[in-house]
């Protein structure tokens, strides 16, 4: 993130709260998904991990589109940051910028895909039913999810 500011610079040695424009953002996104087994997992097991897998990149599939969304809400805003020094405040200020979007972008798409998780081993009882087999079980989750 940059930022700039205006007005004289703060005497040595004082507090520092100043607002800082924010002008430019770079946001970096990734997903991993982790699917641990037993060694001799049964096939229906297999497709229960792999549907939270399909849950999550459904989900995750347009993060992109909602984080430059929400950046763009963020640059050419201006926001007070508080510290030791120039350096600290600024500091404060995009840390400050950061939570509120990192709050923002998990409520928009970690929040439904949690919900859609949970529906989905609700719906298989954790990979132990047989119906809805888990592709079905995939799509009504995230129907739920986004609900």
């Amino acid at each position: 993130m940059r930022y700039s500011y205006a007005g004289p610079p703060p005497a040595k040695g004082a507090a520092v709260k100043l607002e800082f424009k924010m002008e430019r953002m770079t946001v970096k996104l990734n997903l991993a998904v982790t699917i641990w087994l037993p060694e001799k997992a049964g096939d229906r097991l297999i497709a229960h991990e792999e549907g939270h897998r399909a849950i999550a990149e459904r989900f995750y599939a347009d993060a992109d589109k909602v984080a430059r969304k929400l950046a763009t809400k963020v640059v050419g805003k201006s926001v007070t940051g508080e510290g030791d020094d120039v350096d600290a405040a600024g500091r404060n200020a995009i840390a400050r910028v950061n939570q509120a979007l990192c709050d923002e972008y998990l409520k928009l798409i970690g929040d439904p895909c949690d919900k859609a998780q949970t529906a989905f081993d609700r719906l298989t009882d954790h990979g132990r039913k047989e119906k809805p087999d888990a592709k079905e079980a995939v799509e009504m989750a995230v129907t739920e999810g986004k609900k």
